[in-house]
């Protein structure tokens, strides 16, 4: 890692965003995208041991990093304090960027607590990297900024000619209201990045100087040097505070640009980019990379808001999927809301499920793929578009030299005063399904089929998929809201009544979520059907919607309260009068590798439950109670699905954990020692540990050990309820972690909760002391000084606690998680 200086080469400079694209520049990088062997001196900070070493980055350094941890999928060594561990200053008073640049290691996660950061220099390349990140720990993206030196341009991370995997997670970027300063940043990687909840703040300066080296044609440039390697930028915003400065073309920044050297997958996942002075995504690539444009939302950006190509990936396609474009008569040089992009006749893509509206007049189209660089074929699927722009066509698809260039548009929706549909000269192409309300637009090139011209369904406003404040959450990026229910004349709220209830309902026309209520477990199909879940009695889920709800299911839990349009209503009144069944499980007993199970807590509000069947991983049964023997100890997941005398079905699952036993290890020290001890549960002595002077029972055992090699074992079952020596001493071990069983000192043991994918609310108590570890608990977690209860509500869903004594009970509320004490996976309700 080092500092670098502008006119490193790099992947947007010299990239003019018009007609034509050279790929001069890029032939260095071309060159050595395959070589990672970095020649630049890195400095050692943080060894694999984990300790922040205060020799390296100065006297600030005033802990040790905690331990290994995984965010995202992706593995850190170890996670360094920003301000405790490094030192630096939150208060934008002194630049961070020597002591972050010693920092940034490979395994190192830095974090960084709520503040101003303030950035000085060029920027830090750490393109010989792999395993590296940082991220705010505030409640939202604009808890932590990174704010420039006035004048600075920088790209705050550089990663060169590809780094390894890395995260940046919950940061802000401040560009300020100095059209002077820039802030960028460089993505280029050979692994798996998570880009997440990062927004930059201020006003992006124009680029007119980027051919002199002064500023960066883009705010994020990147790309994915490996054909299996996958780049994911999840709620990353801009424009939400304030517009890009006014440029004329092409003199303008790109917001997002993938070039010529992308070989994998970049995903693009609920962002909101919003007035930049050029387009706010540019993925055209010679080599075979792809891009997933998903949930996003764009607004009056210049040129092309999604300019994108289809790529030539062995066993993928570029897609735009449910994303909303809105080009208003106001916006600056706007071009197409959706540009087919590519070089060398790339066909393929695919733009599905989208919503637009455009209002600017003669423009290339509002969908289009020019007549340079020879953009092939594509397809327009289930979307909804509405063209008000004078003189500009709706699809414009120009004559290219390549023969793969058919354009094929499926069941879609165009309205609007604007122009028509173009495809002159590719073959072959046709427009099905769909209805055309454009009366000033003709229809040239395209066969239609099985289509209409009037009554056409009209975008129903606003689905931005981020909210329009500093949140940093998931902002429910499935077909939400942001809380005034767009044209939609319905709500609906779902109010918890105290369990935790999965439920299910279907409209017959649109239905969106108001973003406020909604969370990442919900879930909207084809803006119809919900599945979602409400935990608590204070949680509400809204949803504004058009036509009527012609069902309403629980799939697990309930009932729930049900308000439309303000008033109570029963699930009576949605279609079907029949409320479905709950299924629920219950573990009556294990012994060893065998369960019990009972579904009697299953209910059916309204009838009787008629069938009972329960899946295993190697078989199936039936019947209200059942008994079933595993082949070995593990953690296995059983479901349960019940059926009502309506033939309603509801399923449920749990993960079972059988067969696992309690180690023991007795080590000598050096002299004889004679121990005695008791188990709760049955007893085995290991094999060929155990001497004949040693004596060992059912649930006990006497015996010696003599020298610091000697060593005698044992598994057992319940706990360990008495243990003594008799003389001498030695080292005692349970479940691979030392102890001393003779006194109640026993050092503390490590409790995990770990969610399974559902939301699953828990609660436990210990005989001693507990501790909650530092920022793995969140305010709805309720923690005692013996006890606490709390929720896990997706898989990557951790709450962790230290605590003294023993785990004297524990349950689960609802749901099911997989608990680890000390890291050995158990079954605490046993």
């Amino acid at each position: 890692m080092a500092w670098y200086t502008a006119d490193d080469n790099d992947l947007g400079d010299g990239c003019n965003d018009g007609h034509t694209d050279s790929s001069d520049q890029y032939d260095s990088i071309n060159s050595r995208k395959n070589d990672q062997n970095s020649n630049v001196k890195r400095r050692s900070f943080l060894k694999l041991a984990g300790v922040a070493t205060s020799g390296v980055v100065g006297a600030n350094i005033a802990r040790t990093a905690t331990a290994e941890t995984t965010d995202h999928g992706i593995t850190f060594d170890r996670v360094v304090d920003a301000v405790d561990d490094l030192g630096l200053d939150p208060s934008a008073g002194s630049p961070i960027d020597s002591t972050l640049d010693s920092a940034l290691e490979s395994g190192t996660l830095v974090e960084f607590p709520p503040g101003e950061y303030l950035v000085s220099t060029s920027g830090i390349r750490v393109d010989d990297l792999d395993r590296f990140g940082i991220r705010g720990t505030g409640s939202n993206r604009n808890d932590v900024r990174f704010v420039p030196k006035q004048g600075l341009k920088t790209r705050v991370i550089d990663t060169g000619t590809g780094a390894g995997t890395f995260l940046i997670e919950n940061v802000s970027f401040d560009e300020t209201d100095d059209p002077d300063t820039q802030m960028s940043v460089k993505t280029a990687t050979t692994g798996n990045p998570v880009i997440k909840s990062v927004e930059w703040l201020g006003r992006t300066p124009e680029a007119s100087s980027r051919t002199g080296g002064d500023f960066y044609g883009e705010t994020i440039a990147g790309h994915v040097l490996d054909e299996d390697a996958v780049a994911t930028y999840e709620n990353v915003v801009i424009g939400l505070d304030a517009p890009a400065y006014p440029a004329e073309y092409p003199n303008g920044t790109m917001f997002f640009r993938i070039g010529p050297s992308h070989d994998g997958e970049v995903v693009m996942r609920n962002c909101h980019v919003e007035g930049r002075n050029s387009s706010g995504t540019r993925f055209t690539a010679d080599n075979i990379g792809v891009c997933t444009i998903e949930n996003c939302y764009f607004s009056d950006n210049q040129n092309a808001s999604i300019r994108f190509g289809a790529g030539t990936h062995p066993t993928k396609k570029s897609v735009v999927r449910n994303c909303t474009v809105e080009i208003t008569a106001d916006a600056n040089e706007p071009a197409e809301a959706v540009r087919v992009g590519g070089r060398g006749g790339q066909a393929g893509a695919l733009i599905e499920g989208c919503e637009i509206t455009y209002a600017k007049d003669s423009q290339r189209g509002v969908i289009a793929a020019p007549n340079f660089g020879e953009h092939g074929a594509f397809t327009v699927r289930n979307c909804v578009v509405r063209n008000e722009g004078s003189g500009t066509p709706t699809i414009a698809a120009y004559d290219v030299a390549t023969s793969n260039n058919t354009v094929r548009v499926e069941n879609s929706s165009f309205s609007g005063s604007g122009g028509g549909f173009w495809a002159d000269s590719r073959p072959d192409s046709v427009i099905q399904d769909s209805c055309m309300d454009v009366p000033n637009g003709s229809v040239s090139g395209f066969e239609t089929v099985s289509c209409s011209f009037s009554g056409c369904e009209t975008p129903s406003g606003s689905s931005d998929s981020t909210d329009d404040t500093t949140d940093n959450t998931d902002d429910s990026a499935d077909n939400t809201d942001d809380g005034s229910q767009s044209d939609l004349p319905n709500t609906v709220s779902i109010h918890g009544t105290g369990t935790a209830t999965k439920y299910t309902f279907t409209v017959s026309d649109t239905v969106k979520g108001i973003n406020s209520s909604i969370e990442d477990w919900d879930d909207i199909t084809d803006n119809q059907t919900v599945t979602a879940w409400v935990t608590s009695q204070s949680h509400v889920d809204e949803f504004a919607y058009s036509g009527e709800i012609t069902e309403f299911a629980y799939l697990e839990g309930g009932p729930v309260e049900i308000t439309r349009n303000g008033e109570s209503v029963t699930t009576d009144e949605f279609g079907s009068d029949n409320a479905g069944p709950s299924a629920a499980m219950t573990v009556t007993n294990k012994t060893g590798l065998t369960v019990d199970l009972s579904a009697a807590a299953s209910t059916d509000s309204d009838g009787e439950i008629v069938a009972y069947r329960w899946n295993f991983p190697e078989t199936t049964a039936s019947g209200r109670t059942v008994s079933h023997t595993f082949a070995s100890p593990g953690t296995y997941t059983i479901s349960l699905t019940v059926e009502d005398d309506a033939g309603a079905t509801a399923t449920t699952e749990t993960d079972v954990s059988v067969g696992y036993r309690n180690s023991l290890k007795i080590q000598g020290s050096g002299e004889p020692a004679e121990y005695s001890f008791e188990v709760s549960d049955g007893l085995d002595p290991v094999e060929k540990t155990i001497e004949d002077w040693d004596s060992v029972s059912e649930t006990g055992a006497t015996g010696w050990v003599t020298t610091a090699s000697h060593v005698d074992e044992f598994t057992f079952g319940g706990e360990l309820t008495n243990f003594e020596f008799l003389s001498g001493q030695a080292d005692v071990y349970v479940n691979g972690k030392q102890v001393d069983p003779t006194t109640d000192a026993t050092s503390p043991s490590e409790l995990k909760i770990q969610g399974a994918g559902e939301p699953t609310e828990y609660s436990f108590e210990v005989s001693d002391t507990l501790t909650p570890v530092e920022k793995t608990i969140e305010d709805w977690d309720s923690v005692s000084e013996t006890g606490a209860t709390g929720w896990v509500t997706t898989s990557s869903h951790v709450d962790t606690f230290t605590y003294t004594g023993e785990l004297t009970n524990f349950e689960f509320l609802s749901g099911r998680a997989a608990v680890y004490i000390d890291g050995k996976q158990v079954d605490p309700t046993n």
